[in-house]
């Protein structure tokens, strides 16, 4: 892979756990 499309693959993955982190503090945070 080249150098750009790996920072792609790298930042999408971040963006996929950012999310999930934050989805379960919100259902943390509801119950």
């Amino acid at each position: 892979m080249s150098r750009s499309a790996n920072a792609i693959f790298v930042l999408a993955l971040w963006v996929c756990l950012l999310t999930l982190w934050l989805s379960s503090r919100a259902n943390n945070s509801l119950t």
